[in-house]
């Protein structure tokens, strides 16, 4: 069984964004609509990520179901 390596959200996003930066109010809007997979845990606080998590966007993400409510609203398109 081979071990998985997690590293912080914004080193990820570094990674695969290299030419962009993110803020960490974007960065954790992609955790609560569950646009990264497989998604990040959160440890002491952080959010860390497997080093081979991809980003998939809102278009596959938008199927729900999300833990946050008004997200889950507006992804519903406020029904």
């Amino acid at each position: 069984m081979s071990q998985q390596h997690y590293i912080r959200l914004s080193e990820w996003a570094a990674l695969l964004f290299p030419h962009e930066r993110y803020s960490a109010a974007t960065m954790g809007r992609w955790v609560k609509t569950r646009q990264i997979n497989p998604p990040p845990v959160k440890v002491g606080g952080r959010w860390m990520v497997r080093t081979d998590a991809k980003f998939i966007g809102l278009s596959v993400a938008a199927e729900g179901p999300f833990s946050d409510p008004l997200v889950e609203r507006i992804m519903s398109h406020g029904r």
